[in-house]
Parts: C-alpha cells; structure tokens; sequence
C-alpha cells in the first residue's frame, strides 16, 4: 500500500509550502525569514478568475462513441498485471429476483 498522500492546490500555495517546509503555513497571514533575518510575506497573486474571451469551444480530445460497439476490440497486453477484460454477464432471463433476505447494519434505535 502507497504512503503517498495527494492535494490539490494552486501553484502559488504550492511554492509558498515548499519555501516554508510546512504545510500549515499561511501565506495570507504568516511571514517567512529570509536568509538575512529580515520577514519576507509573499504577494497576493493576480491575475483573472476566467478568462476574458471565455474558454476555447473545440472537440480536441473528444471521440465520440461508435455508432455500434459490436465490433470494437480492446487490446490488452496479456502480461499485463493491472488490466483485464471482463467476460460478458450472462443475459438476462426476464425474471426478477423476489422475497430476498435483505441484510442491513444500523446504529441507534430501529
């Protein structure tokens, strides 16, 4: 199992964690030392929330799906130990399932 742990932040809050070594530094509130001894706070960023022309209306990247899948193949490596093809499910017979035991955890009065 990985230790790694992952977050999402702005490239800006991402710097001023790498220059203090911590990532409970506030940079809104908390200064930084610089080599000299002198408190260094970082600039507010700038910049636009969205971008003044909108964003761009292409399709780069979009595949539309094909019109039928039946002929579609998949390749999968088979030395791949993280990827398989799953079997198809058998087809449905028209029957529902009835009167099943239903298993449930609560907590509290039920």
């Amino acid at each position: 199992m990985s230790e790694t742990l992952s977050f999402l932040a702005s490239p800006e809050l991402v710097t001023a964690y790498a220059f203090s070594g911590d990532l409970t530094f506030d940079p809104v509130k908390m200064t930084l030392k610089t080599a000299d001894g002198k408190d260094f706070k970082f600039p507010v960023p700038q910049g636009d929330e969205l971008p003044a022309q909108g964003f761009a209306k292409g399709e780069e990247g979009l595949v539309p799906p094909a019109e039928n899948g039946e002929g579609l193949q998949v390749d999968i490596p088979p030395t791949s130990e993280r990827l398989q093809l799953l079997q198809p499910f058998p087809k449905w017979d028209g029957k529902d399932f009835e009167k099943l035991p239903i298993l449930i955890k609560t907590k509290g009065k039920t």
